[in-house]
């Protein structure tokens, strides 16, 4: 299928209001049309290693279907985030932030992720990874709370269970191209060929995603549009089933990030930041908008504001059936590189650039046997073993700009190696048709070994001297170090779970699970060699104690379900990242931390036409003890913190709003025999939260409501469709992380998220 797109400018934002408008209309009208029975198709979910109905599964689970988020044009995590309450991803400098119920990992290289990610049974420990799996997907499992007992480790807020699209026994196919005309404009298309390969026995399946498009925050100092996009994604699968007591699964996928400049911008400026501006007659407003005044060199070579990202992952699966039980074996490669490089003072001043390169690879290798249910006992229990190496460079470059000239030149190479094995599994009694009773654990073993050394080197500098411990430098202006740790650890996470059945639509369960987070070393270390060597390199466990009570209810005959948990999580020796002073973070363990709350999702068809859904999430997630937290930067100018620290102990932490919510209602109205219109909106929120650890009032993200509308003209049997997507339509400015800017404190930047956006898309399919 072709599609011919026109370019439109930014005006066409005007219309907007009617477009609401004429939407609302017609959900109105389709609401007095007349309305037929109606059921709710059964989602299955892998959550717990085996094909389940999603009200059979005792997890608190938020599952997305790949169909439903290519429709809704829903790219990235990013944008899948704000439409499940509380969670959160965004980018930041050297790694994403990736939250659930308010936990997640800091900004260090160093922090194993709180929120895992699996993609086809395979296990993925960095957060990088996140941007790189969105492509041909099938389904989307978001679990709420710990799940270190069967899934991967260190998942002690949740996991993102990633399920792709695989290889069909008959020709399959579709392509998926959008033109964004208003916000950040360009075109993203997405397909896929599956089928048999010359028999019945051997499948395949090859996807590909391509994304090109311009950034939506305006810089006046380039000229362009911030952030760009330039990436490329594919996935070839191969599927060998020559029986059915066995199948082998082949996957290979690649991706390419390539972004220039940064969706960073100063959200507030100092008098003194903002004289400096204006002595360099330089255009920053410094509020949160869709323009920013970032320049794009450093010494006089352009092109240093930029993201680059390559990875692969190669995966094979074998799965052995019988009458009883599975037995399965994955074995995963996956590896990438990332260049990172950004002004940060965020404007037009070229005195303080950061360069940030990191390599990752990992093995991993999982055995398991899982029953096939129907017995009084069903059973899972495997192996798990991973290795990885990580290598990181963080390089920095401040120039003074007062009459002492000074340059700081730091370069931090550092090096972890890590091997894990753990042992799982979960024994689940029937003990009846209405209860059932499950016993878990994991025992882990794992040991890491680092290095860090800080030179002082120019940016850009490969392979730096080796300069003696202490040596070189200014005094006071750095500290140069070469330390080494090594760290072991031994961890058995326990879990609980009852459930009761007390009719065939109905289930409540009650569990308790202890969860752990390894401990690691710190990626930014920049203390002289004395503090280096004296502990502060390496940071402790993390360790969770969570409790749950849950139900899934199907209701009005099919036509309704309703599913709530309950939770309370108490975590110690919480691991946290804090700025402290230029390009320096303070990476530790806090006391302790309590996350509880409640959350509800209900599902209602009505009528065979109309669909709606609500999800609302109550949080409250604080510091138990946190008596020698970090001072922010604004107690520091406001006189607020005389001992240097802060008792946070009471106070909410970061990404964790009151409420969240997502309210949606779709209708579809048959046009003719072969047509029908599909309107769809979405509302969607949350309260405020901090988006610094500090709790400084100047980055934090006030309430919010947001509003996606798509109307689409379909065919009936499903092989083609045209719509017309909105996102944001209210546009609502909000940034996704923020913190203070380096080189002038009491100042601050915030990651500016999507603004109005508004595309055209169509889809074809060959079944």
């Amino acid at each position: 299928m072709t599609i011919h797109f026109r370019r439109h400018n930014r005006a066409c934002g005007a219309h907007l209001p009617s477009l609401i408008g004429s939407g609302l209309i017609l959900f109105a009208i389709g609401g007095a049309m007349p309305v037929t029975a109606a059921t709710i198709e059964d989602v299955v979910v892998t959550a717990q290693k085996r094909a389940e109905s999603i009200q059979d599964v005792p997890v608190a689970i938020q599952a997305i279907m790949g169909d439903t988020m290519r429709a809704e044009g829903i790219e990235k995590l990013e944008s899948l985030a704000p439409t499940v309450p509380s969670f959160h991803v965004s980018e930041a400098f050297g790694g994403d932030q990736v939250f659930l119920r308010g936990l997640g990992p800091g900004v260090n290289f160093g922090f194993e992720q709180a929120v895992g990610q699996v993609v086809d049974g395979f296990f993925y420990g960095r957060s990088r990874f996140s941007r790189l799996q969105f492509l041909d997907v099938e389904r989307i499992e978001v679990l709420k709370g710990p799940q270190g007992a069967i899934i991967g480790k260190n998942t002690t807020a949740g996991a993102i269970n990633i399920t792709t699209a695989k290889p069909t026994e008959s020709l399959d196919a579709y392509i998926t191209a959008a033109h964004e005309f208003e916000g950040a404009e360009g075109q993203t298309i997405e397909g896929a060929i599956s089928g048999p390969l010359g028999s019945d026995v051997l499948k395949g399946r090859v996807a590909l995603r391509y994304e090109n498009k311009d950034g939506f925050l305006d810089n006046r100092v380039t000229g362009r549009d911030d952030q760009s996009r330039d990436d490329i994604a594919g996935r070839i699968s191969l599927l060998l089933e020559p029986g059915d007591s066995f199948s082998a699964l082949l996957q290979y996928a690649f991706s390419e990030v390539d972004r220039v400049g940064r969706n960073i911008q100063p959200t507030f400026c100092t008098a003194q930041m903002r004289a400096v501006l204006a002595a360099n007659s330089i255009d920053e407003d410094c509020t949160r908008n869709d323009t920013r005044s970032t320049l794009d060199e450093q010494n006089g070579v352009p092109g240093f504001e930029f993201q680059d990202t390559e990875a692969q992952t190669v995966g094979l699966t074998l799965n052995w059936y019988t009458d009883n039980f599975t037995i399965t074996s994955l074995t995963g490669y996956a590896e990438y590189d990332y260049l990172d490089g950004g002004n940060a003072t965020y404007t037009g001043i070229e005195n303080f650039m950061i360069d940030i390169e990191e390599d990752y690879d990992q093995i991993s290798q999982e055995l398991r046997i899982v029953s096939n249910g129907g017995e009084r006992f069903d059973y899972i229990a495997g192996i798990f073993y991973q290795e990885h190496n990580l290598d990181s460079d963080f390089g920095l470059n401040i120039r003074s700009l007062g009459p002492n000239t000074f340059n700081l030149n730091r370069f931090i190479q550092t090096q972890q190696d890590g091997d894990t094995i753990g042992v799982f599994g979960q024994l689940t009694w029937h003990i009846s048709d209405q209860w059932d009773i499950s016993l878990e654990g994991r025992y882990t073993e794992e040991e890491k070994t680092g290095r860090s050394i800080q030179y002082p080197a120019p940016l850009y500098m490969k392979g730096p001297p080796q300069p003696g411990p202490g040596s070189g430098g200014p005094t006071g202006v750095f500290n140069v170090h070469d330390v080494a740790g090594t760290r072991s650890e031994e961890n058995f996470s326990p879990g609980a779970t009852l459930e009761w059945r007390p009719t065939d639509a109905s289930m409540y369960y009650v569990k308790v699970q202890k969860g752990f987070k390894g401990g690691g070393f710190d990626h930014q270390l920049s203390a002289n060699q004395v503090d280096a060597s004296d502990g502060r390199f390496d940071f402790d466990e993390e360790d969770v104690i969570s409790g749950e009570l849950g139900g899934k209810l199907d209701l009005l005959d099919g036509a309704a379900r309703l599913s709530f948990s309950i939770f309370r999580n108490e975590y110690d020796d919480l691991q946290v990242s804090t700025l402290i002073g230029p390009a320096t973070f303070a990476v530790g363990n806090a006391a302790s931390a309590i996350t509880q709350g409640a959350e509800v999702d209900f599902l209602w068809r009505p009528t065979e036409e109309l669909t709606l859904s609500a999800i609302v999430a109550y949080l409250d997630a604080e510091y138990d003890k946190f008596p020698d937290a970090p001072c922010s930067q604004f107690q520091i100018d406001n006189g607020l913190c005389p001992t240097g620290v802060q008792d946070l102990s009471g106070k909410p932490l970061q990404y964790a709003p009151e409420y969240s919510y997502n309210l949606t209602a779709e209708y579809i109205w048959p046009v003719t025999d072969s047509l029908e219109l599909i309107g769809f909106l979405r509302v969607y929120g949350e309260d405020d939260k901090e988006l610094a650890l500090d709790l400084d009032p100047n980055v934090r993200q006030s309430a919010y409501t947001k509003l996606d509308a798509r109307l689409a003209l379909a065919d009936r049997d499903g092989r083609w469709d045209v719509a017309l997507i909105g996102r944001n339509l209210t546009d609502k400015t909000t940034i996704g992380f923020g913190n203070d800017i380096n080189f002038f404190r009491g100042s601050y930047f915030g990651i500016t998220e999507s603004p109005l956006s508004v595309m055209i898309q169509g889809t074809y399919r060959v079944q």
